[in-house]
């Protein structure tokens, strides 16, 4: 994003530090810069935001507020301090919005607009950040979404009529977009259609289209402000070759908070540069935010950050942040005085978090919003709430922890009961018996499908599907609880917490850890005093069944083997596939003969190409059959020319033998068979009882890195004949003469003759510190030769 220094400024009544300053500071505590550059009376620094940060970071008022945090300077001027605003609303102007495409979505109504060039200030303002000024009324959308990172889009009202529906797109429907393009969409997009006729006015989150676009002859403007889907917005932008920096916004995330916010400051700077006046605003939809609560303790920020922060340190980096926060000293304590006073809120069924608490709610959204006032996060689903907490005794539970229960674990009966609000009937959800978030794969035998908090005396505080809201029982006769599946605690309830705040548009602040890292980014990584890692030794656990792979592989390969990699997937096999993404994958296989079979023949075409040598091929894989599955190895010979049986024969005896010696058993305890020149062998029983002898466990040295050598290395090779004596004791002498220098040995070559042995090396010469030159090389050779000669050994 470009950003605009003098912009910046705008923010702040001191004077900023300087625009290198600045760039060094964001790089170190928040974003990549990619250019520092001047431009007319301006700088214009090019910030690199990630996506992580982009739902606040993608405007001025977000790189301010990053500024104002790093270099602890007051931000004076902050659009969005305010609350949130009131508009009037008109019924000139009527919207309606497809909720599960845009959530919240908002017109202006504003007249007597007099379109024409924009003021040189705003006009140099957006063409410094690289924007095109088009007319004041375009222009001042384009400044508000740079300005506060919410997109708008102005319509012409005569051009349209005086409704809009956001809806999904007809397949085939086509759309003429601003600069005269057209564009075919699809039944997954979305568009800004026209309530009157239902033509598409704009591809929503994307671009504005032709047939309402403002022009100097417009004098009333519909201008609109949504919240986008991000997935829909992302794939449409992608699928049309279409991106914008609207849609680079949308696709990230823009609060239900900001809408409102963009059309009164547009609305108000259309009225200031274009004459406008607003007549009113409709809107569908929710932009209702219900305040986002995280928190932690100092001891789990020191714990995750390794650091030694006080108490005092953390709040004022929290204060630093502009996140609002109050300390918590008794969360359980607490947590039951909001509990509490929720009693008689209506139940309804799905009540959501963020927009249906604390005026309603459900059995789980009413642990999640209660635990969250106290600085607890906790899942969503009743089932994940249960495997999130820590299961405790029936006679251990203490008021503030929690009970859950499962409608019939028994009968497995759906649980019916009457909506309070309605009247109406409706059926509850089966028992949910695996996580649905918090630890996917996780079961509950049984299911749960209801919580709440327990009181103490046999009472319990929850969200009551029977009586339609919250209310106190005892859990004994209460129809909810009549099968308990378990108590459990929160974790943390008895540690005191910092309870935050966060701000509407902080949508990347979602989780204790995102808190944690943004009080270690502020405090400074270079701060925070590096540990040496654990020094000795230390006990490691083999991968036993990687062992025997990496075993049979070193075996074979050494006799010629080249080792083939199959689908495990295939045609036919004794275990079916539930949901098969072809027919030809739809069994797993049962053995690994068939695969090698046909690379066989597929190779023995190819064969001549090798010199005549035989084809010798391997695979180790898992086979799956009815009763099991266990790793297999499959060995296939294919000879080429005259006695091919007999070399086949040969080269897999030759196999087998070499497998036992690596395995360390005798030859006849390796249970191979072998047909049609394939040898098949079970090697589940070795990844039992380990290979060779070796312990499942051993000691690892100490062991230190170091990097690799940055200068050229020099190879030398030296070739000798020896009499009784190994290569290990040759390399010995070898390495103590050749001194520091030596990076690496290698013995090249050996061969017998007339009771002698000639070895031959290769010995690599590097250093860290600089470019070794050829006298140096050439004296540790001379070392080298001279103590192979005092050996006796003869230099070839």
């Amino acid at each position: 994003m470009m950003v605009s220094y003098q912009w910046l400024q705008t923010f702040f009544d001191g004077k900023l530090p300087s625009p290198e300053k600045i760039a060094e500071a964001l790089t170190f505590g928040a974003f990549e810069i990619e250019t520092v550059e001047e431009k007319n009376d301006d700088t214009i620094i090019d910030v690199k935001v990630l996506p992580d940060r982009a739902c606040y970071a993608l405007s001025h008022r977000g790189i301010a507020k990053e500024i104002a945090t790093l270099c602890d300077v007051p931000i004076m001027r902050d659009p969005l301090a305010k609350s949130r605003p009131e508009m009037l609303f008109t019924d000139r102007i009527h919207v309606a919005t497809d909720e599960k495409r845009c959530a919240y979505y908002s017109a202006a109504l504003i007249e007597n607009v007099s379109v024409a060039p924009s003021p040189d200030w705003l006009r140099k303002q957006l063409e410094a950040i690289g924007q095109r000024s088009i007319n004041n009324v375009v222009d001042a959308t384009n400044y508000v979404m740079n300005e506060i990172g919410t997109p708008l889009h102005a319509f012409d009202a005569e051009k349209m009529g005086n409704g809009i529906v956001v809806r999904p797109a007809h397949e085939g429907e086509r759309i003429t977009i601003l600069g005269g393009e057209e564009k075919v969409l699809t039944e997954a997009m979305t568009v800004i259609a026209d309530g009157t006729n239902d033509v598409p006015l704009a591809i929503a989150g994307v671009k504005g289209g032709a047939r309402a676009e403002v022009t100097n002859t417009t004098t009333r403007v519909v201008l609109e402000a949504a919240t986008f889907h991000p997935t829909v917005t992302r794939k449409t932008a992608q699928v049309l070759n279409l991106r914008t920096d609207a849609s680079k916004r949308f696709e990230n995330g823009v609060s239900a908070a900001l809408p409102l916010y963009g059309l009164e400051a547009c609305a108000t700077l259309i009225a200031d540069i274009a004459g406008g006046k607003l007549a009113g605003i409709a809107e569908a939809g929710s932009a209702h935010v219900v305040a986002y609560k995280l928190g932690v303790s100092v001891a789990e920020v020191n714990r995750l950050l390794g650091t030694a922060l006080n108490e005092k340190e953390v709040r004022a980096i929290l204060t630093r942040l502009g996140l609002s926060h109050e300390k918590v000293e008794n969360p359980r304590e607490r947590l039951l005085e909001i509990a509490k006073e929720q009693l008689g809120k209506p139940y309804k069924y799905g009540a959501s978090v963020s927009k249906d608490a604390p005026d309603r709610f459900d059995c789980s959204s009413f642990i999640s919003w209660s635990a969250a006032q106290v600085g607890i996060s906790m899942p969503r689903m009743v089932i994940d709430q249960c495997l999130f907490t820590e299961t405790i005794a029936a006679s251990a539970a203490l008021p503030g922890d929690l009970i859950f229960a499962v409608s019939d674990p028994l009968k497995r009966k759906p649980f019916v009961f009457t909506k309070h609000e309605t009247g109406e009937e409706v059926t509850h959800f089966n028992p949910m018996e695996e996580s649905q978030e918090f630890m996917k794969g996780a079961r509950i035998e049984g299911g749960v499908s209801h919580d709440g908090i327990y009181l103490g005396d046999g009472l319990v505080l929850h969200a009551s599907s029977q009586k339609g809201e919250v209310i106190i029982e005892n859990y004994e006769t209460s129809g909810s609880f009549q099968h308990i599946v378990s108590f459990n605690r929160f974790f943390a309830v008895n540690q005191e917490r910092l309870v935050v705040t966060v701000p509407p548009e902080r949508l990347d602040l979602r989780i204790p850890q995102d808190l944690v890292e943004e009080i270690g980014r502020v405090h400074g990584y270079e701060h925070i005093a590096p540990t040496t890692l654990p020094s000795g030794r230390t006990t490691i656990i083999f991968n036993q069944r990687h062992r025997v792979m990496e075993t049979v592989r070193k075996t074979l390969e050494e006799l010629g083997y080249m080792e083939i990699m199959t689908y495990a997937l295939i045609g036919e096999g004794e275990v079916t596939l539930a949901n098969s993404l072809a027919p030809e994958r739809a069994h797993l296989r049962a053995s690994l003969v068939p695969a090698m079979q046909e690379a066989l023949d597929k190779n023995y075409t190819n064969a001549p190409l090798l010199g005549g040598e035989p084809l010798k091929l391997f695979e180790i894989g898992t086979v799956f059959t009815h009763d099991s599955e266990f790793l297999s190895l499959a060995l296939g010979v294919r000879a080429v020319g005259k006695r091919g049986e007999e070399k086949i024969k040969a080269l897999l005896q030759e196999a087998r033998s070499a497998l036992a010696l690596s395995f360390g058993v005798h030859e006849s305890d390796i249970g191979a068979e072998v047909k049609n020149g394939i040898l098949t062998c079970d090697l589940s029983s070795y990844v039992d009882s380990g290979v060779g002898g070796y312990p499942e466990t051993a000691r690892v040295q100490e062991v230190q890195y170091r990097p690799p050598s940055v200068f050229p290395f020099v190879l030398r090779d030296v070739a000798l004949w020896v009499t009784a004596a190994s290569a290990d004791e040759v390399a010995e002498v070898i390495r103590g003469a050749a001194g520091t220098l030596l990076a690496s040995l290698e013995l090249f070559d050996t061969f017998a003759k007339n009771e002698k042995t000639s070895f031959a090396y290769h010995l690599v010469f590097q250093s860290n510190e600089r470019t070794l030159s050829d006298n140096e090389v050439s004296e540790q050779m001379t070392r080298v030769e001279s103590a192979l000669k005092a050996k006796g050994w003869e230099i070839r």
